[in-house]
């Protein structure tokens, strides 16, 4: 038998493999460096766009939720004790102040940009004329059933309720009930000055609305409660006033001086502008200079019976520091932002409200 020997092949050859060279390698390297500065240069306005829109839509919802709900307390401001028969508050008390007139009082010969409170009788409110006039100091007063009362012994009226109870010449109480027995109601504070008749007793819805620039809130008391936020991150308020240019016509009496009207009728204060004519704005200094209505803490400027409407700008920021940037010109506080897409810059709201009743009582 023949063996057949193979020649063995030759060992392999290094020059045979594939490989890279340093060139290759250089470009590589390059194209590595070229496609992570793209994605960096990208990512930044990315991250941006994710921090800022989340803040610009918080923003523009606490404006729009502050706008409805400032709209809602003024444009209901001024109800009067309708069951009874009387028109709107303004024609013998105001239904809208530049201060705070019961929680956190302010002095009554002051008037606030902001801040301000508003007065309603709600409908089917609890109501009632007086029976007879009330001297300063009194503390109880005797009311008179009439056929709003329904079946109820004190016509609705229940301790602890707030009312005002005011004469139609300007003079007026507003306090808390300490005690109702049948139609005789017993006030928490008794009026320091004399309520006249005609006069009337009705449960008040009171609504004041401040700035607290150290929490940076709009906050709001009901009545004589306690105070409660509105909107945060609220860092400038201020409240203008607009009314008509004629002289009020109330508080009047028949044969009855008062602050407002004289005796024979004719209004006492002067006109601020053309008759019939735009509504005028009424500044601070209008509010504090009389003539005065009443008397004591409850006393007021006359031409706080002329206020048909309302304005309220507000400044409202971002919450985030980081995209508050530095001009001072957008950011009421500036913050950390220094790009353009990382802003979100302040929200001016501005607010005009006419109230009905506040216009019927002109």
């Amino acid at each position: 038998m023949s063996v057949v020997f193979m020649p063995e092949s030759d060992p392999p050859r290094w020059t045979d493999r594939a490989g890279l060279t340093l060139l290759d390698l250089l470009v590589a390297t390059c194209v590595a460096l070229a496609t992570i500065a793209a994605v960096g240069m990208a990512l930044p306005p990315v991250l941006d766009v994710a921090r800022a829109v989340p803040e610009a839509t918080d923003l523009q919802q606490r404006a729009r939720a502050t706008e409805v709900v400032l709209a809602g307390l003024i444009g209901s401001a001024g109800a009067g004790a309708d069951l009874v028969g009387h028109g709107p508050l303004p024609q013998a008390v105001p239904a809208v102040w530049p201060r705070r007139v019961l929680v956190g009082a302010d002095a009554p010969d002051t008037a606030w940009a902001d801040r301000l409170s508003l007065w309603q009788v709600e409908a089917r409110a609890a109501q009632a004329p007086v029976a007879s006039a009330i001297a300063a100091g009194t503390q109880t007063v005797s009311i008179v059933w009439h056929p709003a009362c329904g079946t109820h012994p004190s016509c609705g009226f229940r301790p602890r309720d707030l009312v005002l109870v005011h004469g139609r010449n300007g003079a007026m109480v507003v306090t808390s009930l300490a005690d109702v027995q049948g139609l005789l109601l017993t006030l928490a504070t008794p009026p320091d000055q004399t309520i006249d008749l005609p006069a009337t007793a009705a449960a008040l819805t009171a609504r004041t609305l401040s700035l607290d620039a150290a929490r940076r809130q709009l906050r709001r008391a009901d009545d004589d409660g306690t105070w409660q936020p509105v909107t945060d991150d609220v860092v400038g308020m201020r409240v203008r006033y607009y009314g008509n240019a004629a002289a009020p016509r109330w508080p009047a009496v028949p044969g009855v001086d008062t602050c407002a009207v004289a005796a024979d009728g004719l209004p006492k204060l002067g006109l601020l502008g053309p008759v019939p004519g735009p509504p005028v704005e009424l500044t601070a200094a209008d509010f504090i200079d009389g003539p005065w209505c009443g008397s004591g803490r409850w006393r007021f400027d006359a031409d706080l019976l002329r206020v048909t409407a309302v304005r309220v700008a507000l400044r409202l920021q971002a919450s985030s520091a980081a995209v508050r940037g530095a001009s001072v010109e957008w950011f009421a506080q500036p913050g950390e932002a220094r790009r353009a897409g990382q802003e979100v810059r302040d929200v001016e709201l501005d607010v005009f409200v006419a109230a009905p009743n506040l216009s019927r009582a002109q």
